[in-house]
């Protein structure tokens, strides 16, 4: 069965067509909608919002917003929807210095709306940053690059390489 997700930004309709399934960045954690799901409104949070489309994962950067499901529809409504080769990572980065730098100098007991704003900026550049650097894991200081492990359930073993401390490990993974 399908589902029909539309993603809309204020500036223009980003997506809208069939998908198998959408998986989004609720304000308490991860939600996946399948069709036939029951009827919800939510919140979003800066993440990735990831969809299946014809065997192919699609993932996406979003800022905060809002989504509409129903048992054939997900809409989408967000102030930010980036896909991977829309991202600068420079400038991601830079956002988010810049922001933090405001931070440290503001009295947050009473600037609390400029808090906000700063901390909802630096969310959605560390969104973008994940999105574009999420082949690379960071783990104690240790850098694993995953390849060909995208979104979705693998009925297969599939193998991957490892670059962990300059070296390259063949490791196994196994589906969930």
């Amino acid at each position: 069965m399908s589902l029909h997700l539309e993603i809309v930004t204020p500036e223009k309709k980003i997506f809208s067509d069939t998908v198998t399934n959408v998986y989004l960045p609720g304000a308490d954690g991860e939600l996946g909608i399948l069709s036939m799901h029951t009827a919800l409104v939510t919140a979003l949070a800066p993440g990735e919002l990831r969809y299946e489309k014809g065997g192919s994962v699609t993932a996406i950067a979003i800022g905060s917003g809002f989504a509409e499901v129903t048992q054939e529809k997900v809409s989408i409504l967000t102030d930010m929807a980036l896909g991977g080769d829309e991202i600068d990572e420079e400038k991601a980065e830079a956002a988010i210095k810049r922001a933090e730098e405001q931070l440290s100098s503001l009295d947050h007991n009473v600037d609390a709306e400029e808090v906000a704003h700063l901390q909802a900026m630096i969310a959605k550049s560390l969104a973008q940053l994940k999105l574009k650097r999420r082949n690379l894991w960071c783990l104690n200081g240790i850098a694993s690059l995953w390849l060909a492990l995208p979104w979705r359930r693998w009925k297969d073993e599939i193998s991957a390489i490892r670059l962990c401390s300059g070296r390259a490990d063949a490791i196994h993974c196994h589906a969930l």
